[in-house]
């Protein structure tokens, strides 16, 4: 058949996946697509070995039984033996970025629900990186899609069993040992259970909508103080950035800071850190008019009091 579009769909086995991948082929809009289905193996165990086996065999029953065959699947390996989370994720997106630049792929597949995104938000609170949340790094090459962002975990689990889907469940989410964890086995399932818990869902999405328009708003206006207020050098592997600061506040500051790092450089730094460099800026005795402060390895903030110049000095690839 004559493929209009190549697409990704990246699926851990779990029900969440299972189920955005069944809607897919049962869904006439994507008849015409190829779809690149993306297993990544956790680690080199028995039991992450296993599970790809059941979820291959889960995406052919899937196939066989809505007769869609224009996919292609993909199992790929950590190749490390006991990766952690944050090792795991970039993994996952290394595999997923070579599928993308290969088949020249415009939009990417998860089954993230309306839990998942709220529980990366409550998560985003809970560490203090709720600016981050919203800050935009570099545009990509590719659209994100979560087809699922309507649907509860348990809409979601309700269809697989509907539809008679078999899916697989990662042991380590019942490990309530981490925030994300204790969130969503403990935090949400006490909403859930709750008369009235439709109300206060819907409370927290509007809070968090609010927060993204006003984020983006705040990002238009740092993208503005930018373009009229800043210079970018780069020597090597140093960039050095100039901000003419004589008249914006400290908090507008603070989150132009967070903007060009997080933007250009994507280093994220958390509010406790710039609230540091805020009780440097007022409260200590400058050295010969100068201050410096280091944001973290690679970055450090210069501010001198005789040209009301600070500047960003950056170091890395």
């Amino acid at each position: 058949m004559e493929v209009n579009k190549k697409i990704l769909a990246l699926v851990s086995g779990g029900p969440d996946s299972i189920c955005m991948l069944h809607k897919m082929f049962t869904d006439n809009r994507y008849s015409d697509c190829y779809i690149y289905v993306l297993h990544v193996i956790d680690n080199n165990s028995e039991s992450a070995f296993e599970l790809a086996k059941v979820t291959a065999e889960s995406v052919l029953k899937i196939s066989e039984s809505t007769g869609f065959t224009n996919y292609q699947l993909e199992i790929k390996s950590s190749e490390d033996i006991s990766p952690s989370e944050t090792r795991m994720r970039n993994i996952r997106k290394k595999y997923a970025m070579e599928i993308i630049k290969q088949f020249n792929i415009s939009e990417v597949y998860t089954g993230h629900h309306m839990n998942d995104e709220i529980e990366n938000k409550l998560i985003s609170i809970f560490k203090n990186r709720i600016n981050n949340l919203y800050l935009n790094k570099k545009p990509k090459t590719y659209q994100s899609i979560k087809i699922l962002s309507d649907m509860t975990k348990e809409e979601v689990i309700q269809y697989c069993i509907d539809n008679n889907l078999n899916y697989t469940i990662d042991k380590s989410n019942k490990d309530n040992n981490n925030i994300r964890n204790i969130i969503r086995n403990i935090l949400m399932p006490s909403i859930y259970s709750l008369n009235d818990h439709d109300q206060y869902l819907n409370s927290l999405n509007s809070f968090f909508n609010r927060n993204n328009e006003l984020n983006n708003l705040l990002n238009i206006n740092c993208q503005k103080f930018i373009d009229d207020n800043c210079s970018f050098i780069y020597c090597g592997n140093i960039a050095i950035v100039e901000i003419d600061n004589q008249d914006i506040s400290i908090e507008m500051l603070k989150e132009v800071i967070r903007f060009i790092l997080a933007r250009e450089f994507n280093i994220h730094v958390t509010s406790e850190n710039l609230n540091q460099f805020e009780k440097r800026y007022f409260n200590e005795s400058f050295i010969n008019g100068e201050l410096s402060y280091s944001i973290n390895a690679n970055c450090i903030i210069y501010y001198s009091q005789k040209t009301e110049m600070l500047t960003l000095q950056v170091t890395g690839k």
